[in-house]
């Protein structure tokens, strides 16, 4: 078991209170002895909207040309994600608690179902022939210390998932 899966365990989300300069220490040591690590950053700042959600996410991931920008394709294009190389994928999504902050109330709900599905379907033993046996997937949820009272009072419905 990795570093990064060691602090995940079994929870598909984990939380990362931290000023940015120090979370790129983290990153560091992540990246530094997993060569099946493949990292992705998407910035909290630029996904107040699910539109924010659907343009950073496919940017970071390199969804493919027939992404169709809506919700369902990006449950699909996560779930899928075959053309990463790696047996281990982190999303790092910084300034988390600016998720979805401009968003329809239960947008961020959504988001947090779509992402745990990822984490299982991934990690499913039996995938389809095109996908790899077993992958992992993790979202690090960033927060710097003078957003965390903002961060805990958006997610408290969703503490019980996230280490």
């Amino acid at each position: 078991m990795t570093s990064v899966s060691r602090l995940f365990g079994e929870a598909a989300f984990a939380l990362m209170v931290s000023e940015p300069a120090n979370l790129g220490l983290l990153i560091d040591t992540f990246t530094q002895n997993d060569e099946q690590l493949v990292l992705r950053l998407v910035r909290g700042k630029r996904m107040h909207h699910e539109s924010g959600v659907l343009d950073e996410f496919a940017a970071a991931w390199q969804f493919p040309w027939y992404y169709g920008r809506n919700c369902n394709a990006f449950s699909e294009c996560m779930r899928d994600l075959s053309w990463i190389a790696g047996s281990r994928l982190l999303c790092v999504v910084l300034d988390s608690d600016e998720l979805l902050m401009e968003a329809e109330r239960d947008t961020l709900a959504v988001f947090m179902r779509i992402m745990s599905r990822v984490k299982r379907e991934l990690a499913n033993p039996m995938p389809p022939p095109e996908l790899p046996p077993v992958r992992w997937y993790g979202t690090l949820l960033h927060c710097s210390p003078q957003n965390s009272a903002r961060f805990e009072a958006r997610f408290a419905p969703f503490r019980q998932n996230i280490v």
